[in-house]
């Protein structure tokens, strides 16, 4: 990509599962932030292969039908395939900006290799580096919400834990789980939110988990003009995208 765009080095891969896409955002702002790169292109791929697909239905993760996201009935995960890119530059620049990152968070749980902290430690810890001690209202979480039993559990008890009340959805039920360029798609749809002033619902889901605010059926209007984007992966990483409306 850099050859095709002409752009100047440096040119870095991020490998850190399903969470690289997140983890390039940051990476970027952070290069953008200090000074090194006047403009920074963040993206997240991940190319289906049979590996990945055996390699999942080996942990039986996958779900029999439609994957439910944060659903009390849910199975396991859809696979998906795709990839997204976000451009990041300082503010103030020529280009109208479609959202501001206010904040970031990371963390690892050192936990497991393919599970997370059962206690949801390193999740809330990323979601308040993200949150940066700001107490400006939420209007929107956009979980990693996979639809496997165990990490949408840890996931939404975090979620409660820190935001409670916050309007919650994922997208997986519709795009499946992309696996590395999770992180990436969740960021551009919560700024593709922002932009329209919807938060769109969680396909697939029917039951949602006790106590949380998981937006069925139809798009729900954003109450607060900033979104959390939330992805986590393998290896117990985790990482939280504050969004902002220009």
């Amino acid at each position: 990509m850099r050859e095709a765009l002409g752009a100047r080095p440096p040119a870095l891969a991020v490998s850190t599962a399903c969470t690289a896409g997140a983890v390039a955002i940051q990476v970027a702002a952070d290069l953008v932030r200090c000074g090194r790169a006047a403009a920074a292109l963040a993206v997240g791929v991940d190319a289906l292969s049979q590996l990945l697909w055996y390699g999942f239905g080996s942990l039986s993760l996958q779900a029999q039908g439609p994957c439910r996201p944060m659903d009390t009935r849910r199975g396991g995960l859809n696979l998906g395939e795709g990839a997204a890119a976000i451009l990041l530059e300082p503010a103030g620049g020529p280009r109208r900006a479609l959202a501001i990152l206010g904040g970031a968070g990371g963390a690892s749980d050192n936990f497991s290799l393919v599970a997370p902290r059962p206690d949801g430690r390193g999740a809330r810890a990323a979601i308040a580096g993200a949150l940066g001690g700001r107490r400006d209202p939420i209007g929107w979480v956009h979980a990693h919400a996979t639809g496997t039993q165990q990490n949408d559990q840890v996931e939404a008890e975090a979620i409660l834990a820190t935001l409670p009340g916050v309007p919650v959805s994922g997208t997986k039920g519709a795009l499946g789980h992309t696996l590395g360029a999770a992180g990436a798609l969740g960021a551009a749809v919560a700024i593709c939110s922002l932009s329209g002033g919807w938060i769109p619902p969680s396909v697939g889901t029917e039951s949602p988990e006790a106590g949380l605010d998981v937006v069925l059926g139809a798009p729900r209007r954003l109450s607060a003009p900033r979104a959390l984007s939330l992805a986590f992966g393998f290896g117990g990483g985790g990482v939280a995208l504050c969004w902002e409306a220009p």
